[in-house]
Formats: structure tokens, sequence, C-alpha cells
């Protein structure tokens, strides 16, 4: 007979005890000494515990439907499922990338105790969506975000719309200040004639008195009085003060220093 041996635990130490068991009978128990703790005890053939049934695997169901409505300020829509039943499924449950959820459009999904997961589109949304336009333009994001903010972008488009046109306005305020700049300070190519002299003058009176009138240039207006300084008499119209009363004629004194006029005194009759 060939030999089996099993393994039995002590009923007073716990120790393992083996032994051949080829000629046990079905439930037959024997007394020996534990050669652990040295007590008599009980061994006998275990029992070897049946297998657990292994549950059957639930194939996951799925039916086939079409979108009766989807609503973006809720994020949530409902299917009509072939089966009969409509299941409500919110903007999270969809997972085909690219296309949107549209009144009409043909789907695949998973019902899951009256409501649809794992939502599919099985047609191009292009054919199935009739009248719901604006679903197809609007991001992805709106899907997993409801009650967003659509107006969002256009008001951000036109901030930085107002930024562009305050950053040329500033541009073109510097240009036109460069401008004046350099022609302020243009050098002349020689000294200056006497009509610029007097040009001086007239500048230098009319900022005085800018309701003034002045006479035109004659070359008896301008007196040289050193190399680089002038006299320039000026007849005037027009100008009433209180400590002079009328002002008929200015004499404006203007020096050259080589690049430019300026005047240096001014006095009135």
């Amino acid at each position: 007979m060939p030999e089996n041996f099993v393994i039995c635990r002590c009923q007073h130490c716990d120790g393992h005890i083996e032994f051949d068991a080829s000629d046990f009978a079905k439930g037959e128990t024997r007394t020996v000494e534990c050669p652990h703790c040295k007590l008599e005890t009980l061994i006998f053939v275990p029992v070897a515990p049946k297998p657990s049934p292994v549950p059957p695997i639930q194939k996951t169901q799925y039916v086939k439907g079409t979108v009766l409505d989807f609503t973006i300020q809720t994020n949530s829509g409902i299917i009509s499922g072939d089966d009969g039943q409509r299941y409500s499924f919110q903007g999270a449950d969809w997972r085909d990338v690219g296309k949107y959820p549209a009144k009409g459009m043909r789907v695949d999904f998973s019902p899951q105790a009256g409501c649809a997961t794992v939502i599919y589109s099985i047609q191009d949304i292009a054919v199935a969506t009739q009248g719901t336009k604006a679903s197809k333009s609007l991001p992805p994001v709106l899907l997993s975000k409801p009650n967003i903010d659509i107006k969002t972008k256009s008001s951000m488009r036109s901030r930085n719309t107002a930024i562009v046109i305050a950053g040329v306005m500033c541009i073109l305020i510097c240009i036109l200040f460069l401008i004046g700049f350099l022609q302020s300070q243009r050098v002349p190519s020689g000294p200056p004639s006497d009509n610029d002299v007097y040009s001086c003058a007239v500048d230098y009176i009319k900022g005085v008195y800018p309701q003034a009138q002045c006479s035109s240039f004659s070359e008896s207006s301008v007196t040289h009085d050193y190399t680089n300084q002038y006299t320039v008499s000026v007849l005037i119209y027009g100008v009433h003060t209180v400590n002079y009363g009328d002002i008929n004629r200015m004499w404006v004194k203007i020096d050259y220093d080589g690049r430019r006029l300026r005047v240096s005194s001014a006095s009135q009759s």
C-alpha cells in the first residue's frame, strides 16, 4: 500500500504531527503521544475543505439609444434606449472625445440603475445633430463643468482689444513727442537770417499776448547790436493791458548762441 503522509495538530500544544494515514479508515481516530508536549492526543485524517464556488462572471450589458436632450446649463441630458426605457446622464459620463451630446445622436451606453454611463456616439455628429449646432462649437470642458459663464471668452477678447488700442496710442504719442523734440533741436546750417530773427520775436510776442496782431517783416525791423545779438522792433495791434494800456510796439532783444535763437529781454511802448 502506498504511503500517505498527512499532518494533524495536537489538541494540547497545537504542534504539527505528521504520520502515515494509508491504513486509516474514513473518519477513524487514534490516540498517540505528541512528540512535542508528550501528552496523549487524537490524530485523524483531516478533511480537505471544499473549494468555494466561483461566482459566474457577469457580462456588462450595453444598450443603444438616441439622445433626446442635453442641457449645457445643468450638464445633463436624457437618452431614449432601444429597450423602451429612458435613461438620464451627466456630462461626466460622456466618453467620446471630440464629439459632444446633441439631440438625435445615436449612442451606445451601459445602463446603471436608470442612468446611462460610459456613453459613446455611434453616428456622425454632423448627420445626427439637427437644431443643436451650438453644442458642437462648445469646448469639451463644458461637459465636466456645468453652469460655466459662456460670456467669459468674449469679455476677455474685448479687454485684450482695449489693451492693444491703448498701447498703439501710447506709441503714437511717443513718436509725435520725439518728432517735436528733434525739430526743436534742429541746428541751423549757418547764421540766422533777419527773417528768422523777426519770426522768433513774433513767436515770443504771441506767446505773451495771444490776441496780438503783428506787422510783417521789413529789413529795418532787425538791428544787429553785436555779432550774435539782435534788437527787433515789432508793430502790434489789438493788445490792451491794465498797466500799460494799448501797446503799439515792442522791442525784443534776441541772442544767437550758434545753435538757436533765444529771447533775452523785451520792452513795450
